[in-house]
């Protein structure tokens, strides 16, 4: 499932002026005008809580908030809340991210987390001046980015048997001088590549690269093994980053930036060529297509 647009509706709000309408926060389009988007009481207390509750379960990464033009807001924290059943009272809700200073330009937000609800906490008011004199906090828009998900999404949780011989090989490769962190690394074998939070080609390089791992183990050829602990690791935070890349273009594409998107699109090129390098170097199946298509 790709990352999208996640559809939301309001389900609470602590704080309202009565000129405006938080519902239409949940509209595709956004305007800074007075009767659109949503502004606090002007004699409301604080922190304001408004709950959205998301079409379905998702995995949220980004939000993109926007205030209206005046009523800045100088602190947000964004909690995430699930539950198989119930309403957004009986939720449990952690907290994914915070921002400050957010104003009438459209700012991205980091989140991280999984849930049917996202919580907005504006923990205190806005700094009064002439165009706000009574400290409101607003938002003229409000858009999360994620990806759908469910409870019967399948994540492996199986106990791993041990590998033979793994403290003989492990003892060998430390008098090698194979530092104590990358033999700890090296203990995951191919099943945890396949949920990893890498591209799918790389996972490919990954597993091709484990199976000849898995040939140096039986042949006894150490030297192989010490350089290819090292390569799989780069290889793998190479993957990460292309995964990361991938994600933030098609979330630059959705909001338009075209300028991120092809700073992301000229990153992901020169990514992708330092991965293909080691698909060259170590023969993978990748490679031999590469070839195949030439």
């Amino acid at each position: 499932m790709s990352f999208t647009w996640i559809p939301f509706h309001i389900v609470a709000c602590s704080s309202q002026d009565p000129d405006t309408n938080i519902d239409s926060l949940t509209t595709s389009t956004s305007s800074n005008s007075a009767k659109s988007g949503w502004e606090s009481s002007k004699t409301g207390d604080f922190p304001v809580d408004i709950v959205i509750r998301l079409h379905y379960r998702a995995e949220v990464q980004n939000v993109l908030v926007a205030t209206k033009p005046d009523l800045n807001i100088l602190a947000m924290e964004f909690h995430i809340g699930d539950g198989m059943s119930g309403s957004f009272l009986d939720a449990e809700y952690r907290l994914s991210g915070k921002a400050e200073l957010l104003t009438d330009t459209p700012q991205q937000i980091s989140l991280l987390g999984i849930g049917s609800y996202l919580k907005l906490r504006i923990p205190r008011p806005a700094a009064r001046s002439t165009m706000n004199p009574f400290g409101q906090v607003s938002l003229g828009q409000l858009k999360v980015w994620g990806r759908r998900t469910d409870y019967t999404s399948k994540v492996k949780n199986e106990q791993l048997p041990a590998t033979n011989d793994k403290s003989t090989v492990d003892k060998i490769l430390v008098g090698m001088g194979v530092p104590l962190d990358l033999l700890a690394w090296f203990d995951e074998d191919e099943r945890n590549f396949e949920y990893s939070p890498i591209d799918d080609d790389t996972k490919t390089t990954v597993r091709d690269m484990e199976l000849i791992r898995t040939r140096a183990i039986r042949d006894e050829d150490f030297e192989l093994l010490k350089q290819l602990m090292a390569d799989i690791r780069i290889v793998f935070d190479i993957g990460r980053e292309i995964w990361h890349c991938q994600n933030e273009l098609d979330f630059a594409l959705a909001r338009e930036d075209y300028n991120v998107a092809i700073e992301m699109k000229n990153r992901l090129r020169l990514l992708r060529n330092k991965r293909d390098a080691y698909d060259a170097i170590y023969g993978t199946s990748r490679y031999e297509n590469m070839i195949v298509l030439d």
